[in-house]
């Protein structure tokens, strides 16, 4: 497989896991990881999130704050896809340990 097929397959599995239910943002930066290689960098990591988070927007995936209420995963954001790609970066960029990933977003189809 090409490294685009295997990004489709990826975006894919994501979109499916988001129509399913809320999808956090810890297995989409696992999905970056594994499309990245043994041994990238955390950059080239970030670099391939942002660009699953985009085809995800394309797709018509919603991005926001994990919601505490009972009838919704997520309280969508209102920005642009570029303002929300700026945001998810500001916030990894933000964090140390991937583990506090699950704080800066969730994605719902």
């Amino acid at each position: 497989m090409t490294s685009e097929e295997l990004l489709n397959e990826e975006i894919d599995y994501l979109y499916e896991y988001a129509r399913k239910g809320l999808l956090y943002f810890i297995p989409l930066w696992d999905s970056a990881e594994t499309l990245a290689g043994k041994g990238a960098t955390r950059e080239r990591v970030r670099e391939i999130t942002l660009e699953l988070v985009g085809a995800l927007i394309d797709r018509g995936v919603q991005v926001g704050e994990i919601s505490q209420q009972a009838d919704r995963d997520i309280e969508p954001w209102s920005e642009d896809k570029g303002e929300i790609l700026n945001r998810i970066d500001e916030g990894i960029k933000h964090r140390s340990d991937p583990l506090d990933f699950v704080d800066i977003c969730g994605f719902r189809a």
